[in-house]
Parts: structure tokens; sequence; C-alpha cells
């Protein structure tokens, strides 16, 4: 016998081998092992809270950031999207859309005082904000009387 197979043998032999457990065993004791909670569930959320909370510590000069934080920032931004999904929602509904495009979203955007403010940069293929000058939709009085126009006369005027 070489000495690589003998070597082989005798840790073969030294070897425990792992106990049987029966299938019911195995299968009571999984049902008694705690289920994991994420830190998501226990902040009653959908978004990562953990993943935001890598973000925040690698992202910036801080390493140190409390879970707190974390948790804060990321119903911040879970609240921040439902409000601008369930406007752009509308908006495609609106439209007769099945699907929301970023014409809605941007429609939804600038139709909201505060998220305007916040969001203020351009949306790709977001289009422009549909708008006609009050001027040019209907002459004014002021503007038919000077010409010597009735308002009659002015709507009728192309």
């Amino acid at each position: 016998m070489s000495e690589k197979s003998a070597t082989k043998t005798i840790a073969k032999k030294t070897k425990k081998a792992a106990p049987q457990i029966s299938a019911e065993a195995r299968q009571k004791a999984i049902e008694n092992r705690k289920k994991a909670i994420t830190k998501s569930a226990r902040a009653g959320l959908v978004f990562p809270v953990t993943r935001i909370h890598r973000f925040l510590k690698d992202g910036s000069s801080e390493k140190r950031v409390t879970q707190t934080a974390a948790v804060y920032l990321t119903a911040m931004l879970e609240y921040l999207t439902a409000e601008i999904v369930e406007l752009a929602g509308n908006a495609a509904r609106d439209l007769n859309a099945k699907r929301i495009s970023p014409r809605h979203l941007m429609l939804a955007i600038k139709g909201d005082e505060e998220l305007d403010l916040l969001v203020s940069g351009t949306i790709s293929g977001g289009g422009v904000i549909p708008h006609i000058h009050r001027v040019l939709l209907e002459p004014s009085k002021q503007a038919a009387a000077s010409q010597g126009y009735t308002p009659a006369q002015a709507a009728k005027k192309p």
C-alpha cells in the first residue's frame, strides 16, 4: 500500500458519520425554526432598507450611519415614488393609455407644484407641457375696438 492510500483509509475510518435524523424530526425542526424578518418588513416598507443603508455608507465619507436614517430615507423614497406613480397613472388614464410612459410621468410632475419644485430637470421622452397663451386664444375686446371691429366681427375674423 502506498502512503497516500493509507492516509486516505485512516482518514475515512477516523471520520465520524453525521447522525441520522428521521424525516419527521427534520420537518419538525424546519417548522419550529424562526422566520427571518427583514428590516423593511419591521418598518412596514416595500423598498429595501438594508440596500439604502449600504448606499448611504458607501456613497458618503461618513461610514457610521444609523439604521434610523436608512429607514427614514427609505420611507421618504417610497412615499415620493408612490405619489409620482399615482399621479402618472391618473394622467395615463386621462389619456386612455394602459401603460405609464415618460410623457405621463412628465405631465404628473409638472402638474404638481411641489413635485415640480423638487424635480427641476427634464425627462427624456417627456415632451413639452401643452400651453397656448391667452392672447392667442381669443381676440380681446380692447384689441378689436382699437382696430374698429365689433366683438362679433372680431370673432369671425381669422
